[in-house]
């Protein structure tokens, strides 16, 4: 969900710049309770400042809480074939190398300058 001002709202919408502009500079976040009907349970949200070349809103983010935690049972996990493993073993060293090499792109960017 996005919280922004309606445009005809000059002033509010002045503010909202001014605190989304401020939070985004010191990089921090809102932490509210929100309530979206009566008679509803309120819920804990983040409201995370976005800024974009037109205008500046919240991105509203439910936060979980102890209420939210569910138990669930599941099946135990079958072994794995070692096709399977030797796959994931290639797949986690050509990560590893392909990292290495962004490294040492950056450290000759770097001495380049």
């Amino acid at each position: 969900m996005v919280m922004a001002v309606e445009n005809q709202k000059q002033k509010k919408q002045k503010a909202l710049a001014a605190l989304v502009i401020s939070l985004i500079a010191i990089r921090k976040v809102v932490i509210a309770r929100f309530v979206g009907r009566q008679k509803t349970a309120p819920k804990l949200i983040m409201l995370l400042p976005h800024k974009s070349k037109n205008s500046q809103c919240f991105w509203m983010i439910s936060l979980p809480t102890t209420e939210d935690i569910r138990h669930f049972q599941f099946a135990t996990l079958k072994r794995s074939a070692p096709p399977s493993q030797m796959a994931v073993s290639t797949m986690i060293n050509s990560v590893w190398i392909q990292k290495r090499c962004l490294q040492k792109m950056d450290n000759l960017k770097n001495f380049l300058k």
